[in-house]
């Protein structure tokens, strides 16, 4: 740090140690992630004891693509008014609706209205034209988000958020 800096410097004076990190840290859970293997079983646990239901509308694009909206299918999800707001996700690479659990569930509890946003093909959708882009593309995203607020008009707040290879079709958007 910028030891000149005396906003900084008492900072740095009030953590324990001075400011240094402890020699060694401990955790319960310290065994998966040294273990790769462990590591790997408890991410699977973890997506299976989060998963949950979606409700897929498709969408033809103007080009004859296959996108979809997969709305989180839930009974709190039912009972939202109509003005609630949304929160549309744009997923990874690989993803699809089912790899974002936390998320989702998350958003869920908070009285948002959740749709995940899949490319095509991803997800289970076919692949129906030679239109590709591995991060996805902004004028399917267009359609998407058109057909989520159309659905809701009355939404309080439109928030979208992307991860990994979604923020940068976000960014794109």
């Amino acid at each position: 740090y910028n030891q000149g800096n005396k906003l900084l410097g008492s900072i740095v004076a009030r953590l324990s140690g001075g400011g240094k990190y402890p020699q060694t840290y401990w955790t319960p859970l310290l065994p998966f992630y040294v273990n790769r293997w462990l590591n790997l079983v408890l991410t699977g646990a973890k997506q299976l004891l989060q998963a949950q239901t979606f409700r897929s509308e498709r969408i033809k694009t103007p080009d004859g693509g296959l996108i979809s909206v997969e709305w989180l299918d839930t009974p709190g999800q039912r009972q939202l008014n109509d003005d609630a707001p949304l929160f549309l996700v744009l997923h990874t690479i690989e993803g699809h609706s089912g790899n974002h659990g936390c998320w989702v569930r998350d958003a869920a509890e908070r009285g948002w209205r959740v749709a995940v946003f899949n490319r095509r093909g991803a997800g289970n959708l076919p692949l129906k034209t030679p239109r590709f882009n591995v991060l996805g593309c902004p004028d399917d995203v267009h359609c998407q988000t058109r057909h989520a607020c159309g659905k809701f008009p009355d939404a309080k707040f439109v928030g979208m958020t992307g991860l990994s290879a979604g923020s940068a079709l976000l960014i794109s958007y």
